[in-house]
């Protein structure tokens, strides 16, 4: 047997699809004595140049915007239809001092507010008491007038002390509320 080379080309097709294939061409080129053979051996490859990297960071990033957004948007959604209930507050000042002629004696003063004129009714309560305390100089469901101190019994000694208000369309709230000591 003779000596023996190889002879490689490569070559890169493109398709209509964008594919690449790679073609590669080894030629044997054998030398025996007296004779030339060729062989020759054709290997073709394929291979692809799509990215299938994902989503670009760009799209990404809109994307969680977008989903940022929708959550957001939901949860104010619920959070909105919760609240939907909840009534108006009202606003009305309320000063409470102990009566220096009489021990165990509150005094409570409307003081003003927006809603003074809503109040039809005064409600005081000491502790958890679920009956309301009635004034010596205020009938229990007359209408407080502003600027007039009205005296409460409470008792002696550590006191919690309620306050709530009656207003013009029925509702009851809590205007005060303290700990105090007589």
């Amino acid at each position: 047997m003779g000596n023996f080379s190889s002879l490689m080309f490569k070559s890169v097709i493109s398709t209509k699809n964008h594919d690449n294939i790679t073609v590669i061409l080894d030629v044997t080129r054998g030398i025996p004595l007296s004779s030339i053979r060729y062989k020759t051996k054709l290997h073709i490859m394929k291979v692809s140049t799509k990215k299938n990297d994902g989503v670009s960071p760009v799209i990404g990033t809109i994307l969680l915007v977008a989903i940022t957004v929708v959550l957001v948007a939901i949860i104010s959604a619920v959070v909105m239809g919760m609240t939907g209930d909840i009534g108006s507050s009202y606003v009305v000042g309320v000063k409470v001092t102990q009566n220096a002629t009489s021990d165990g004696y509150a005094l409570l003063t409307i003081t003003g507010g927006q809603n003074t004129g809503d109040l039809k009714a005064l409600y005081v309560y000491n502790g958890t008491s679920s009956t309301p305390i009635t004034a010596t100089n205020l009938a229990l469901n007359a209408t407080p007038v502003v600027g007039i101190p009205y005296n409460y019994y409470v008792g002696t000694g550590q006191v919690a002390l309620s306050v709530v208000g009656n207003f013009a369309d029925g509702t009851n709230q809590t205007i005060y509320t303290a700990t105090v000591n007589y």
